[in-house]
């Protein structure tokens, strides 16, 4: 009995200590014990008596002008190699899941590769036959939705590199009328009607994001093409593929807001 009574006390301790780590980790300043006290609803001394375990491991951090406590290094490392284990697909296809059920639409997830787009993975719901394209097949990136929004977000260097491995700089004119629709794409923060795929098929597309904000792949649906402009259906697939989009980029460790 004895036993099985300091196991609920250190499970306690543990479970108040990682209560402490996230608060510190939710906000951005300093927080003073007092504070800390009121937010977990603990005895001072009690979260002075854990504050001073983690301050002596390195995962808290005390001011010694204010006395305030912020996430140490150690923290910070830990963090961040969890970051970096969270993969991509796995990440992304349990959200696309969720929108290919809602929309009804197979769902795509499109990565760069060197120069060249490939639409990994796809979502497809149970029901009829849908718009898309196949999966694995490199194409030049330029040539597809996804394709150029990966282009839009690339460091321009890398994008230079792309151009030139496909020709494109030689062709003054097409050159700046790709680099305007580049940056029109980066400055929407999606894609919709831009190339038309053949067939009378296009694709609504929007960027995912890592924790270092940098653009990991994107989330695509293909439509019939509408002359006429953006359907009412496209406009609310459109805002589910840029939440879905924004959902696995969350999930990815994204600290901005999504556009």
């Amino acid at each position: 009995m004895k036993g099985t009574e300091e196991k609920t006390i250190k499970v306690k301790a543990v479970e108040k200590t990682l209560r402490l780590l996230e608060i510190l980790a939710e906000h951005d300043t300093p927080l003073p014990l007092t504070r800390l006290g009121q937010i977990t609803h603990m005895s001072l001394s009690t979260v002075h008596r854990l504050l001073n375990t983690l301050c002596s491991s390195g995962f808290v951090e005390r001011e010694p002008v204010t006395g305030h406590y912020r996430l140490g290094l150690k923290a910070f490392l830990i963090g961040n190699a969890a970051l970096q284990n969270v993969s991509l697909r796995p990440t992304a296809l349990e959200v696309m899941q969720v929108l290919a059920e809602e929309v009804q639409e197979s769902v795509y997830l499109a990565v760069l590769s060197q120069q060249d787009v490939i639409y990994s993975d796809a979502v497809r719901p149970a029901g009829m036959i849908q718009f898309g394209i196949q999966t694995g097949i490199p194409l030049p990136a330029y040539e597809t939705n996804s394709g150029r929004l990966l282009l839009a977000y690339l460091p321009a260097s890398e994008q230079e590199m792309v151009l030139e491995k496909y020709g494109l700089v030689k062709d003054a004119a097409a050159s700046r009328k790709l680099r305007e629709e580049l940056k029109q794409i980066r400055e929407k923060g999606y894609i919709f009607n831009q190339i038309d795929m053949g067939n009378g098929i296009r694709e609504i597309s929007a960027p995912v994001f890592n924790h270092q904000r940098l653009c990991l792949g994107a989330i695509g649906i293909f439509r019939p093409a509408n002359d006429e402009g953006m359907a009412v259906k496209d406009a609310d697939i459109l805002e589910k593929v840029r939440s879905t989009a924004g959902q696995i980029s969350r999930r990815l460790g994204y600290p901005g807001e999504m556009k």
